[in-house]
């Protein structure tokens, strides 16, 4: 059982639900209704590849459900395995990036996960180029975003009481995950 939160149009969802993984996508009313849209529009019984099944599930949509609402005051369920926030947390201050860590621990069951995917930046915040550049979008747009390290996440996960951290590189991002 897994959680996208701020899943946008459901482009993740969507691939564990192939995988067959019950999946909630929490997101904005306006955001959910598009996801809708857009997961709709994928057809239910997509033709086999060649060889077989393929490892994915032919009627996936059955495995996700929809769960409107602002993250950072809303309720988003719990008993999740798995919490998935990809470039969401450039957007908010490290106070409410923090509230959020401590909602999603609330939310995992006991052996629960959490993977934080974000456009890497370096511990002094300078590169790559980037990075910074967007850093300097989110802090100019934004009430208290910004890009944040790798290390600044991690202290985020000690802080909230999340444990076995890892730091995993792609291409210009970084996935940074936690076990509760």
């Amino acid at each position: 059982k897994a959680l996208d939160l701020g899943g946008g149009p459901g482009t993740y969802t969507i691939e564990m639900a192939k995988k067959g993984i019950s999946v909630t996508i929490f997101d904005m009313p306006e955001t959910i209704e598009i996801a809708k849209k857009v997961i709709s529009k994928i057809p239910l019984n997509p033709p086999l590849p060649k060889g077989g099944r393929g490892g994915f599930e032919r009627n996936f949509q059955k495995n996700i459900n929809f769960l409107q609402g602002d993250f950072l005051a809303d309720d988003f369920g719990r008993d999740y395995d798995l919490i998935f926030i990809s470039q969401i947390l450039h957007a908010y201050s490290e106070d409410d990036n923090i509230m959020v860590l401590k909602k999603c621990r609330n939310a995992l069951n006991k052996n629960g996960r959490i993977v934080i995917q974000e456009f890497f930046i370096d511990k002094d915040r300078t590169h790559p180029v980037q990075a910074a550049l967007f850093s300097i979008n989110m802090l100019a747009n934004t009430s208290g975003g910004r890009c944040y390290s790798p290390e600044e996440i991690k202290r985020w996960y000690l802080k909230t009481g999340f444990r076995k951290i890892q730091k995993q590189l792609l291409a210009d991002s970084v996935l940074i995950s936690a076990e509760k």
